[in-house]
């Protein structure tokens, strides 16, 4: 099967009652297509591009994809006109942490550069309807990136790409063009991106993509065993892990019938409540228990210091810089941890490495427990009643599972397909040329 007829039918384990199907303007999907695309080139390339533009001397270039992200989306909106109510929560959630961390944090760059980083997840909101609405006429674009990134990473041990370890000063900030860096002795390979781990994710989250919309099974396996050889190449285990959950969801799904099918649902709505426990229960506990947990031998250094880095500081610091008691409801307001304080405020600087650390900094712990809870009951419901689009289940739970180790909103890739998920599975409409198996 070529990538031309890739994506024609959907499949799922559940029939889906369509009651409606969204009509949108020819114009309006082409755009978002368009900038969904510019946007990923982008990402998968990212080191390669980074790096000669920075030859080129035209480096802020590298920014356009996002801005145009940004710029379109007071566009869509004016253009749909009704948003779902799932979209302009978010957008309002955005606005009001926005608001407060200009209110709160040092400066008021630091709260603007927090908006810069979470545009993603503003594009996402409003876009999610146009590429739900015809899901097959992303499929080619997927084809290609997967493909560009597989070789990437998976030539990379042959070739040395010059923008590996490269860096370049632009606007009085020393920034990396693509990270050299090892876990124990092997190196960990970005391919054309701009970091092993990001490149790891666009692999996982393509193959999630191409698994579920490509007719032929032979062909989706191809894909799936492929990108399991590039994320073992980048040394990734954040994404290897959750490569390995969603692995065995894909296995479970595909062995399941009809007498199993309930055994299917509980044993996967119990995976992703326990998912969430860990993302939350975990960094929670670490201001209370100090772990201090040391690793002897070669493979246990090699496969858990960093995680013994989360427990012993990142998680229990990164929560501690809600400084007052009343900051556990607020939060410190957007930018208020990551990218954003390491310009603007670096004393303090701390990565969150953890979906649920970094959300409750940036908006209060209790609100952040809110938004998990409601996340963790619709997606349950939306699974057991076979109402959900075949996409959602897996992007989501890939997405929660690396969250675990990592703030996840500081990946492009990752946020942007957390917010079209959300806002899918909110949305008051059903998806069309959804099959079953």
């Amino acid at each position: 099967m070529s990538a031309n007829t890739a994506g024609k039918e959907w499949q799922s384990d559940t029939p889906v009652n369509s009651r409606l199907v969204i009509k949108h303007s020819g114009t309006a999907s082409t755009l978002v297509r368009l900038l969904v695309g510019i946007f990923l080139f982008s990402l998968v390339l990212g080191g390669s591009l980074r790096y000669f533009l920075g030859v080129a001397h035209i480096f802020p270039l590298v920014y356009l994809p996002k801005a145009l992200l940004l710029g379109a989306v007071p566009l869509l909106l004016l253009i749909r006109k009704r948003v779902s109510r799932s979209a302009l929560f978010l957008l309002g959630l955005i606005f009001w942490s926005l608001a407060a961390g200009v209110l709160l944090l040092p400066s008021v760059a630091q709260a603007f550069f927090g908006l810069w980083v979470v545009v993603p997840l503003l594009f996402g909101a409003v876009a999610a309807p146009y590429i739900f609405s015809s899901p097959d006429s992303y499929t080619r674009m997927i084809w290609w990136l997967f493909w560009i990134a597989a070789l990437g990473v998976l030539v990379n041990p042959i070739i040395h790409y010059p923008w590996i370890g490269a860096s370049l000063h632009f606007s009085g900030v020393d920034l990396s063009v693509a990270r050299h860096w090892y876990t124990g002795v092997f190196q960990r390979y970005p391919g054309f991106s701009n970091a092993s781990f990001a490149a790891a994710s666009q692999l996982a989250v393509f193959a999630i993509w191409l698994f579920v919309t490509l007719r032929s099974r032979r062909l989706a396996v191809l894909v799936w065993l492929v990108a399991g050889m590039g994320i073992l190449f980048t040394t990734s285990k954040g994404p290897l892990l959750a490569y390995l959950v969603v692995s065995a969801y894909f296995f479970t799904q595909s062995i399941s019938h009809r007498r199993m099918q309930h055994l299917f649902v509980v044993g996967w709505i119990s995976a992703l409540w326990m998912t969430l426990f860990a993302l939350v229960l975990l960094p929670l506990s670490t201001l209370f228990v100090h772990y201090d947990p040391s690793f002897h031998h070669g493979w246990q250094r090699l496969m858990f210091t960093s995680f013994g880095d989360r427990l012993n500081w990142m998680w229990p610091n990164s929560l501690r810089l809600l400084s007052t008691s009343w900051e556990w409801g607020t939060g410190r307001g957007l930018g208020g941890i990551g990218a954003p304080q390491q310009y603007f405020d670096p004393v303090h600087y701390l990565a969150g490495d953890n979906l649920f650390v970094y959300l409750a900094v940036d908006l209060g712990v209790i609100l952040t427990l809110v938004l998990m809870m409601a996340l963790g009951v619709r997606l349950t419901r939306a699974f057991a009643c076979g109402r959900l689009h075949p996409l959602i289940f897996p992007l989501t739970l890939f997405t929660l599972a690396y969250g675990i180790v990592v703030n996840v909103v500081e990946e492009p890739l990752l946020l942007f397909v957390l917010s079209v998920c959300i806002v899918a599975l909110w949305a008051r409409w059903d998806i069309k040329d959804v099959r079953r198996y």
